[in-house]
């Protein structure tokens, strides 16, 4: 709660609060990384067209447009036709069904000389778009490539759905002619060439005759002068921009690598999508803004009209004497009670913005599943949790206070430290059964991949339960709790309904790196030491009975030396928070790269993509408030780190 004070200054003073804080990456900046690369890309700059569509890849991790132009760049760049097959797969994998993408992905198997691949993925591709012209004209290449009778009838039925699909396409019609013409096929080429003459009425004059031509020798079934007449019409028209255009509309761009960039998005919806995690960032920080405004005029309300020395001459008063059944004067009891109500008062002011943000904020955007009886119940169970274990730390601290003189800072820090690995063992017995529920995961193929990743890196793994997460909220989540033989992993019920096995053994990994690298040790050996900072300061507060005097106490006191406390150490507690969060974000990097060698990076990025699309979370934050307060690094920044 005092932290909330100088927090809450400090975020009046600088300003922390402003759109940039809670800008998300836009539609306009994907557009524009978009339109850049595509532009140094028909530059044939493709060192700079490979920055743009890197950068949209990390804009737009769920799209496979970036993917599929990057590729495209290395197909059409001296040297790099290689890096080109992850990306075009990558693409892929994200949209199995894109036709273009699958013409890609061909023209990297044909520059390898890998036909029957390409071939494959083209039987594919048409029963997934019946109606795609280029790769209707790409079986229509292959077919006429055996040169046996029947692979030729297939390919002139391929052929025939084009002309049927695009009439006006004149280089599928001369294709369809020629291939008449060879096959002795005279009133079925001849209504060919006249619906030519009517489709393109100005055709240059020169060809105009030969057209006439071919005509003519047909109907005296003259083959082989028609032939030549429509090779002569063909070699004329070609210069002209409408042959070209026909060509790129059956083949891509003409050029050495003849295959097209793809101009549209897949999976992005323009505006809408970035708006309403927009709107949901605004929503959060807008209702944490009063809600820490509050706060902070509650506390500063209790340092300027002398509330916490009304407080404490109210617990010390004849009144309240008379109205407790037990014996007011001991120094448990005060103290006992003078932050009874504080937590009361402090509750009365979260509690309404607690219950806005669950069944307002969270309902409007479609997370929250909170019953409000599940919401009330979870209240009453943290307030009897924290009555019972702040209850005995406050008992220990005043046992130790009163029996030792110098010192207690000492016994008090082993006590604490103790607590905090007990915690750290028994949470997930202890703690979590109290709010959820708890089951083992089943036998099948997640855990069978989840016992043998961690067998295969020396990490035995027993202890892994499914928690019901989804009777609060859609979001997904896992953690881990205890050490040794105490190591339990649950996972959100919402976190496997949501990710692929893969995903979810390569999240695994990640957490399984942070044990791997030490960084759960290390974080405990500097959560003991920063307690026993604070527990030294703390007795050089409670030395100084000026604190209390100067908080509206009479005389010196336990609990107005830990309020004054409180407020003392809070700007060393924020800084060393920074210095939390700085450690933090490497060991997520560190976690992410174990995973990503000892399992499967692609599998981590798409996990943590999917977690940030569905939690609607800033994948563009602000990099000073990133400084401040994330202790893991956004989105953006691990996924460039994973690739």
């Amino acid at each position: 709660m005092y932290r909330t004070f100088v927090l809450g200054f400090l975020f009046i003073f600088f300003g922390c609060y402003s759109k940039k804080n809670i800008e998300l990456v836009n539609y306009e900046k994907i557009v524009s990384h978009r339109n850049k690369g595509l532009a140094y890309l028909e530059e044939e700059n493709f060192t700079e067209a490979e920055k743009e569509f890197k950068e949209l890849t990390f804009l737009a991790p769920q799209d496979p447009l970036g993917y599929a132009n990057l590729g495209l760049t290395y197909l059409k760049s001296d040297g790099q036709i290689n890096k080109s097959e992850q990306w075009l797969k990558k693409a892929l994998e994200l949209n199995q069904k894109d036709p273009e993408i699958r013409i890609l992905l061909i023209l990297y198997y044909e520059l390898n000389s890998q036909d029957s691949l390409a071939f494959n993925i083209l039987k594919e591709s048409i029963n997934y778009s019946p109606n795609h012209i280029k790769t209707l004209y790409k079986l229509t290449e292959y077919y006429l490539k055996r040169n046996d009778i029947n692979s030729k009838q297939i390919a002139q039925i391929y052929l025939k759905k084009i002309v049927e699909l695009i009439p006006a396409n004149i280089s599928a019609q001369l294709k369809l002619i020629e291939i008449l013409l060879n096959e002795n096929k005279i009133s079925e080429a001849t209504r060919g060439l006249n619906k030519i003459s009517q489709i393109f009425p100005k055709l240059p004059e020169n060809s105009v005759e030969m057209l006439e031509n071919s005509i003519r020798f047909l109907n005296m079934e003259d083959l082989d002068q028609a032939k030549t007449y429509v090779m002569i019409f063909e070699n004329l028209i070609r210069p002209t921009s409408f042959y070209k255009s026909s060509l790129i509309e059956l083949k891509g761009n003409v050029g050495p690598v003849s295959g097209s960039p793809i101009l549209r998005f897949t999976k992005i919806e323009p505006v809408k999508k970035y708006k309403k995690a927009k709107d949901y960032a605004l929503s959060k920080n807008k209702i944490g803004l009063f809600s820490s405004s509050i706060s902070f005029l509650f506390i500063m309300s209790l340092l300027l009209f002398n509330g916490y020395g009304f407080i404490d001459q109210l617990i010390t008063s004849d009144i309240l004497k008379s109205l407790l059944p037990f014996n007011i004067h001991s120094g448990f009891a005060q103290s006992g009670l003078f932050f009874l109500i504080l937590f009361i008062l402090n509750s009365i002011i979260s509690i309404p913005f607690s219950y806005y943000n669950t069944f307002v904020i969270e309902e409007k955007f479609g997370f929250n599943r909170t019953t409000k009886s599940t919401f009330f119940l979870d209240i009453l169970k943290s307030f009897l949790l924290s009555i019972l274990i702040g209850g005995a730390l406050l008992f220990l601290a005043l046992y130790l206070y009163d029996n030792l003189n110098d010192g207690f800072w000492l016994w008090l820090w082993i006590g604490l430290s103790f607590l905090i690995i007990f915690i750290n063992m028994f949470y997930a017995d202890l703690i979590v059964p109290i709010f959820n529920k708890l089951k083992p995961l089943d036998d099948g193929e997640l855990r069978q991949k989840i016992e043998k990743y961690s067998k295969e890196v020396g990490y035995l793994l027993k202890n892994i339960y499914v928690i019901d997460g989804s009777k609060r909220s859609t979001k997904a989540n896992a953690f881990f709790s205890g050490l040794g033989p105490r190591k339990t992993i649950a996972l959100y019920d919402t976190l496997i309904e949501k990710h692929t096995e893969d995903e979810l053994v390569a999240v695994l990994a990640h957490e399984v790196g942070h044990f791997k690298k030490k960084h759960i040790f290390s974080g405990l050996i500097m959560s003991i030491i920063q307690i026993g900072v604070m527990t030294f300061f703390f007795e050089l507060c409670l030395k100084l009975p000026e604190i209390s005097l100067a908080l509206g106490g009479s005389e010196a006191s336990f609990h107005l030396g830990l309020i004054g406390f409180s407020i003392i150490f809070s700007p060393i507690s924020m800084l060393s928070g920074i210095l939390m969060n700085y450690i933090s974000r490497k060991n997520e990097f560190e976690a992410d790269a174990y995973a990503k060698e000892t399992f499967n990076g692609e599998d981590l990025s798409l996990a943590l993509k999917k977690l940030s699309v569905d939690s609607l979370s800033n994948i563009y934050p602000h990099p000073l408030y990133v400084f401040f307060h994330y202790s893991h690094p956004p989105l953006i920044q691990r996924l460039r780190a994973l690739n």
